[in-house]
């Protein structure tokens, strides 16, 4: 579960940085 969090985190920054470039 922790790592499935973490995971989505890391996906949602992502997608945040190529929104945002």
């Amino acid at each position: 579960m922790n790592k499935a969090k973490r995971e989505a985190r890391s996906s949602f920054a992502i997608n945040l940085k190529y929104l945002a470039d």
